[in-house]
């Protein structure tokens, strides 16, 4: 089972437990899966899945070959482990750093192709652009190598391997669901509840102190380890669920407001966070 907490932004934030590599899943030590390494089945991918389509190929291929003739962007790699979000990795000569763009975090509706004309210092240029749904910042890359068309080929092929990533996430999700079910099995039958970890009753603390001092994003982080080894508890669901929809991460939001109703369907909040939920998947696209 999984936590989710926020979307990988740069490489750097890989190695940080608080996020699941590429959209914060947090692997639950008493549920968790590991999964094999696959070899690449095409250039440019890293790792592979069977259940790809020959469109979301194809979509790859198209994207990596007009992408890297932007004067910004060389060897990109399409990270698509099973089990993981999927986004891509490519390097910035300019700056000879590694960049990420998190594919569940795009809205498929954002991406557009428009001409930017240039100007005394700037030659003109076909663009191709999106916006993250977290911070709601736009993004883009442009080309005055491209035609009209080589950039409605890669806004085209970008838009496939979005929502290739999404419906990829949905199925993560969907089995995360299934293993939280089966860690809480009987829960909610229990008349006295299993105590709170020492552990987690530590990450609670600290996650109440981080809340009072306005630290949202702390507060969020120590909500999700404390649920790393007590998940049956509604309260840390529903409090990390709020935190997380609250600085903009709502696929997390998201999940961690079911396994909350999962755990207390008639609670007097269960109406607000069915609420929340509806809001929260209508600002990822939903």
């Amino acid at each position: 089972m999984s936590l989710i907490g926020r979307p990988m932004k740069s490489p750097e934030y890989i190695a940080p437990a608080k996020y699941y590599f590429a959209l914060g899943l947090l692997l639950l030590s008493a549920c968790a899966t590991n999964h094999a390494e696959s070899p690449p089945a095409e250039q440019g991918a890293k790792s592979s899945s069977l259940t790809d389509t020959s469109d979301v190929v194809e979509a790859r291929r198209v994207f990596k070959m007009e992408i890297e003739r932007t004067p910004l962007v060389k060897n990109v790699v399409f990270h698509i482990r099973p089990g993981e979000a999927r986004y891509i990795e490519y390097t910035d000569p300019s700056k000879n750093t590694a960049d990420v763009v998190q594919l569940t975090s795009l809205l498929p509706d954002s991406i557009a192709v428009s001409y930017s004309p240039g100007g005394a210092f700037r030659y003109p240029a076909w663009k191709v652009s999106y916006t993250e749904y977290a911070q709601k910042h736009k993004y883009y890359w442009l080309s005055s190598s491209w035609s009209k068309s080589d950039a409605e080929n890669a806004a085209r092929a970008l838009r496939v391997l979005v929502l290739d990533a999404r419906h990829d996430l949905d199925g993560i999700l969907a089995a995360n669901f299934e293993k939280f079910k089966q860690a809480c099995q009987g829960w909610q039958a229990l008349l006295e509840k299993p105590q709170m970890p020492e552990e987690a009753l530590r990450h609670k603390v600290l996650a109440e102190t981080a809340f009072r001092e306005n630290k949202l994003d702390k507060a969020a982080d120590e909500y999700l380890e404390a649920l790393k080894t007590y998940p049956c508890w509604p309260e840390g669901q529903f409090n990390a669920a709020s935190l997380l929809g609250n600085t903009g991460w709502y696929t997390g939001a998201v999940a961690h407001m079911k396994y909350f109703l999962e755990l207390v369907p008639d609670a007097a909040d269960a109406q607000l966070a069915r609420g929340k939920i509806v809001t929260w998947q209508d600002k990822i696209g939903r």
